[in-house]
């Protein structure tokens, strides 16, 4: 799970990974997330170790969040006449599973367009596009129905060298988006394990213990291989 952050402008998707910036204890401002309807922020601790996603106004670990400052990257929080102050730091590479899981459907709808770009890079023999290269009325997906008022129009998606599609924003962070669930590529008949792996970068042997028997079958029409 990547473990940096994204960072969309003029009140859309605004997410972030990092640490407290003045806490004493182990909790963390983890993320933060602003959407048309809402605010959130998301805390770790020991306590909960893969994240929490909050409302401001909301309460955690026997504290109101108060106030959430954008501009700074903090969160203000009170309990009775005590207020902590944390800050959100630059996005650093974190361990994995440490990063706090995204909110309902936020993820899904990544995953579905990191999906989307894996199939685009292997229609069209490039490595970078954006989300309107492959969403849109005449496109590959018809639209992506945000869940929280989120916008993905100025999301980068851009295929590494490891054959993994990041997807990132125009400041170049990277969204924390999980790799554990199977991915696949809609390919035609004559298509072969060693050509998917030159072109999206992928290990033909790994490609090969997820499609076993791949390249001796030969049907009609098109065929689906599993990527992870």
């Amino acid at each position: 799970m990547f473990a940096t952050a994204i960072r969309l402008s003029l009140g859309a998707l605004f997410l972030a990974m990092g640490q407290t910036g003045f806490a004493a204890d182990d909790l963390e401002l983890a993320g933060i997330l602003q959407t048309e309807r809402a605010s959130y922020v998301a805390f770790q601790s020991a306590a909960a170790p893969g994240g929490v996603w909050v409302p401001v106004g909301g309460y955690f670990d026997g504290y109101r969040v108060t106030h959430l400052d954008p501009a700074t990257e903090t969160v203000t929080l009170t309990a009775g006449n005590v207020q902590r102050r944390l800050r959100l730091r630059s996005a650093q590479p974190a361990a994995p599973g440490t990063a706090p899981a995204l909110p309902p459907g936020v993820e899904r709808n990544l995953r579905l367009l990191r999906t989307a770009a894996y199939q685009h890079f292997w229609d069209t023999a490039t490595a970078e596009a954006g989300t309107a290269d492959f969403v849109g009325p005449d496109r590959m997906l018809f639209r992506v129905e945000p869940v929280a008022g989120e916008d993905y129009s100025r999301l980068r998606f851009l295929l590494g060298a490891d054959g993994m599609v990041r997807v990132v924003d125009a400041t170049g962070r990277e969204q924390p988006i999980a790799a554990d669930e199977p991915e696949h590529l809609l390919v035609t008949a004559d298509v072969t394990l060693a050509q998917i792996s030159q072109r999206l970068r992928l290990p033909l042997a790994r490609l090969g213990e997820l499609n076993p028997g791949f390249d001796s079958a030969s049907p009609g029409g098109s065929r689906r291989v599993r990527l992870r």
